[in-house]
């Protein structure tokens, strides 16, 4: 049954996002101003984020966010060659006077990659 698992996760189709950039974060340890939550936390709801690319080159994805409240998936803004599927999901809170800007980069893929392959 083991063997059987490993073919299947091996071979499932899917999208993901490949790597993130946060304007003016060096690490993923940081705090970024005006954001209630710090970057280890916003990466782990970005982990969340269901995509369907309906492309085989890599997408490019923005969250550009100025104004206080809550940001969801559905602020991602992307092509139309990208289908967000969990709009809902909460990706940070941006506190007053705060700026979000995040660029995001997905592809498709097969299989099960960890990040630092």
């Amino acid at each position: 049954s083991d063997l059987l698992r490993r073919i299947l996760l091996s071979s499932l189709p899917g999208a993901a996002v490949k790597y993130i950039e946060i304007e003016g974060v060096l690490h993923e340890f940081s705090a970024i101003d005006n954001v209630v939550e710090d970057v280890s936390t916003i990466i782990m709801n970005i982990k969340k984020l269901a995509l369907k690319i309906y492309s085989e080159e890599d997408k490019t994805l923005e969250i550009d966010v100025k104004d206080e409240g809550e940001v969801t998936a559905s602020d991602i803004t992307h092509d139309s060659d990208v289908e967000i599927l969990n709009p809902e999901i909460k990706i940070a809170t941006v506190s007053k006077g705060g700026h979000l800007k995040i660029r995001l980069v997905a592809n498709k893929g097969r299989g099960y990659a960890l990040a630092e392959q």
